[in-house]
């Protein structure tokens, strides 16, 4: 369980630093409508982003039964994965106008 919480964590890390870096960079535009609002600011980006992962596992553990919360949290982390190697993606592509 400990590995797959570091593997979770770490891919959120890796989400937050590789879209930080793709949007401060100039190379990408956040394609989520709701995280444009919290991209502007570093502090606020990463507040949001650790604390919806905090509350997804909050959520995951509590009220889903317990294999159903698991499977949810793997959803999440192979979700997670994509989203950081397409941001990896963007920041080596050099585009403009690419979503990050």
């Amino acid at each position: 369980m400990d590995a797959f919480l570091l593997a979770f964590y770490g891919f959120q890390a890796n989400d937050f630093l590789s879209s930080f870096f793709a949007l401060s960079s100039g190379r990408g535009r956040e394609a989520n409508v709701i995280m444009r609002i919290f991209a502007r600011n570093v502090f606020t980006f990463a507040l949001f982003k650790f604390g919806m992962a905090t509350f997804l596992l909050f959520f995951a553990f509590t009220f889903l039964p317990h294999p159903l919360g698991e499977y949810l949290i793997y959803l999440d982390t192979f979700i997670e994965g994509i989203v950081v190697a397409n941001n990896i993606y963007v920041l080596q592509k050099g585009g403009k106008n690419v979503r990050a």
